[in-house]
């Protein structure tokens, strides 16, 4: 084979190369488009999550306030029936 010959050869040998380096690309392009838009709705979930954990914990607090009030409440209502039994009774 020529000089040349071999030339050719190795050219068309470089642009099948090189076109298949271009295929890979694109794959690999694309698919960073896909786990773009995979971490984004990941993002959006987390974000959806910290804002229900928060609305929780604020909701825990409310609750474990009003629990007290209501525990401090009973007691004073105790002692009110305490003593009105205790006018009632006589004793």
């Amino acid at each position: 084979m020529s000089k040349a010959g071999q030339v050719a050869e190795a050219t068309r040998a470089v642009s099948a190369d090189a076109g298949q380096v271009k295929q890979l690309v694109e794959q690999v392009h694309s698919c960073s488009q896909e786990q773009a838009v995979g971490l984004e709705q990941i993002n959006r979930s987390i974000v959806a999550l910290e804002q229900r954990t928060q609305r929780t914990a604020a909701a825990s607090q409310e609750n474990a306030s009003a629990a007290r009030e209501l525990h401090a409440q009973s007691g004073v209502l105790a002692e009110i029936a305490h003593r009105l039994s205790v006018l009632v009774d006589g004793e």
